[in-house]
């Protein structure tokens, strides 16, 4: 055999290894359920191709409802009269509501993503009263009080800053007096941080 035909077997049972039509040294007919190495290597690297994308798809999603601007203010926009101790105060007058986490209706402020939040109170004693003491709770759980008395249009505030799961709730409850002036009881929140 001279050297040309031997260099032509040699690469030609180089590309039947490589193809797979060789194995463990011995010629075997293919098999429909054989796989070409490079096939199985590129058929798993697609595979872990798709799955990454779609955690980064995901991730992508999760980083922008994260990056959603959550903030609110409303008002008590007439006077709250002959409120019951304990109970949930609705400010009723909503002048911002990005992110629409706070509803008017129910007085509730529900986050529309996990992160650290401020929320804030303002109350003014209305005349029917001597003392007015506002709440801010998230869930069931007391956490600051503004204190408002003893002269007219005496105004209490306070704030806080509470760490939210996505729906998590936060609502003021009036805990003493039973009334609001219109106009100058505030409530107000707004996210700082997705952390």
């Amino acid at each position: 055999m001279d050297t040309r035909t031997f260099k032509s077997l040699s690469v030609t049972l180089l590309i039947l290894v490589w193809m797979g039509h060789v194995t463990s040294g011995t010629s075997r007919d293919r098999r429909s359920d054989d796989t070409n190495p490079l096939e199985a290597v590129v058929s798993d690297m697609s595979q872990k191709v798709n799955l990454l994308t779609a955690k980064m798809a995901a991730l992508e999603t999760r980083a922008a409802a994260s990056e959603l601007a959550v903030a609110f203010t409303a008002v008590s926009s007439h006077g709250l009269v002959g409120l019951g101790q304990h109970q949930i105060v609705k400010f009723d007058g909503v002048i911002f509501n990005a992110g629409s986490g706070y509803n008017p209706t129910s007085g509730m402020f529900t986050a529309p993503s996990s992160g650290t939040y401020v929320f804030f109170v303002q109350v003014m004693r209305h005349l029917n009263d001597a003392t007015v003491r506002l709440t801010i709770f998230k869930g069931g759980s007391p956490t600051v009080h503004a204190y408002a008395c003893c002269s007219t249009f005496d105004t209490g505030s306070d704030l806080v800053t509470l760490h939210l799961n996505q729906g998590q709730t936060v609502h003021v409850q009036i805990e003493e007096g039973s009334s609001l002036q219109a106009g100058h009881s505030t409530f107000s929140g707004f996210k700082i941080s997705p952390l």
